[in-house]
């Protein structure tokens, strides 16, 4: 078995312990309609997939022939792959301070501008667009409270 598939299967079963423990995490008085369980459940189901589409891809890439397939990342894939989760940990570090929509749109913008977009008033936009589509799924649909940061006193 190859590596991709390895790792697929891996991350599969990885969601289901996941899951499994997920539901495990018991209700307070203080739950939303969410629960405490939702986000990690949420997580289990995104992982299983990415885990299938990893296991499925390897499977794929067997087809090619060795001289077509695209050369291993080496030492710069793994700077690269440093570099995102870096983009990640100030993300959770200043989110707080930020507050949820100014972070996830700041996030949204530096992400897609570390993976090769070229930063532009469309960028932006998109990047606007897409802070305040996740605010309004967590906040007004999923009834999760997010951080207000520096937009608190603008709110009340």
């Amino acid at each position: 078995m190859g590596r991709g598939l390895v790792c697929g299967i891996g991350a599969l079963a990885l969601s289901i312990a996941y899951y499994a423990a997920a539901t495990g995490v018991p209700a307070s008085l203080l739950s939303d309609a969410v629960g405490a369980d939702g986000l990690p459940k949420v997580l289990a189901v995104a992982l299983g997939l990415l885990g299938i589409l990893a296991a499925v891809r390897a499977v794929l890439a067997r087809s090619i022939p060795a001289g077509d397939a695209p050369e291993g990342g080496g030492v710069a894939a793994h700077a690269r792959a440093l570099g995102m989760v870096a983009l990640g940990a100030a993300y959770a570090v200043l989110t707080p301070t930020l507050g949820y929509v100014v972070g996830t749109i700041a996030f949204l913008f530096f992400v897609a501008t570390y993976s090769g977009q070229r930063p532009s008033l469309r960028l932006a936009a998109i990047s606007a667009a897409g802070g305040l589509v996740l605010w309004l799924v967590f906040v007004k649909l999923l009834g999760v409270a997010m951080p207000l940061g520096m937009l608190a006193p603008l709110l009340g």
